[in-house]
Order: structure tokens, then sequence, then C-alpha cells
């Protein structure tokens, strides 16, 4: 009889566990409730959220976990991102300055904080961590548009031309630089050069 009962007790414990695997919502906080001072519980639970379109939710749960794991490059990544999109800009700069300041080159983080300076219409910041970004990785066509249309906004016409060519060398079927180009035409005499 004892085994029969153990084995009940099993299979009832196994279908509790299987209606927390089913919903991926309980299954993060049953998590967070078994491993509250595990950053990366709170981690996948805030990146879920995110991927959800709670941002607020996301927001909570990877400030979690940056405070257990102030080292973890993608939480503060993360964190940033998900402030961008609650348009929380001044948040979203904090977090992917301290990203930056755990992983110098990136280029996504580079390119990530130059849209929040340009959203702030901190233009010359922009433009550096635009460049910043190519030096970081040569080819990143995002780093490359972001540049020109930065300097388009600067009214530095010829400076966004020859990045819009430099797109469209690497990438002739590249619609948005071909638009641009078309766009600024005769272009004002600004640049840099």
């Amino acid at each position: 009889m004892l085994p029969l009962v153990i084995i009940s007790g099993l299979g009832w414990l196994t279908h509790a566990r299987n209606d927390v695997y089913a919903d991926p919502l309980a299954l993060w906080d049953d998590t967070v409730r078994k491993s509250p001072r595990k950053g990366r519980v709170h981690y996948n639970r805030g990146t879920f959220f995110y991927h959800e379109g709670h941002m607020d939710d996301a927001i909570a749960a990877l400030q979690r976990a940056t405070e257990l794991r102030p080292d973890h490059f993608r939480s503060h990544f993360n964190l940033g991102m998900a402030y961008v999109r609650g348009e929380r800009l001044e948040d979203a700069e904090r977090s992917f300055r301290t990203a930056l300041n755990l992983s110098p080159r990136s280029a996504d983080v580079l390119l990530n904080l130059g849209s929040v300076y340009y959203l702030q219409h901190k233009l010359p910041e922009a433009l550096q961590a635009y460049q910043d970004a190519l030096l970081a990785q040569p080819g990143n066509i995002d780093a490359r548009m972001n540049l020109a249309k930065t300097y388009r906004q600067m009214g530095r016409g010829l400076d966004a031309r020859r990045e819009c060519e430099l797109v469209l060398q690497a990438q002739p079927s590249n619609a948005e630089a071909a638009a641009m180009l078309r766009d600024l035409g005769g272009t004002d005499r600004k640049s840099r050069r």
C-alpha cells in the first residue's frame, strides 16, 4: 500500500509541476520564489517580461538582477533596452553606460547609447557613440546609417551623403540609404573635412 501512496503522491507532484511549466510566467514566478537571490533568475524573468511587452515588470526584474549581479553585462544592457521602450531615456543612458563600462567595445551598446543620445537631441554625443560603434565593428550598417541621420540632423549634408554612399557600397540594395541620398541631393557644404 505504501508504494501506491508514494507513486500517487509523485504523480500529483508531477501534474502540479506540469501546470507550472505550461505557463512561462508561472514558471518564472515559481523560480523566483525558489531562488530569490540568484541574479540570473531575475534576469531571465525580466527578459521574459521585455519580450512580452510588460516594461514595468521587465524593469523591476532587471533592476533586481543588476543589484544581485552588478557585473552582469546582459542585465544592464537589457535594462537599458527596457528603459528605452518605457521611454525613460535618462535611465536608459545610465544603464547603457554601465554596460559599456563592463564591455567597452560592445558595438550593440554603443549603437543603442547613440540612439538614446539622438532621441535626447545630444547630437555630438550620438555622433561619437556611432563612430565608436564603427571602430568596434567596422561593417555595422546600422551604425553607419545612424551616423548619416545624425549628420543630416546637424546640417552636415556632405558627411551624411558620404555615409550613405559607404552603406550603398556595402549593401547596394539598401533602400534607406538610397532614399536619403536622393533627399540630400545637392547638399550643403558643411563638413568636418
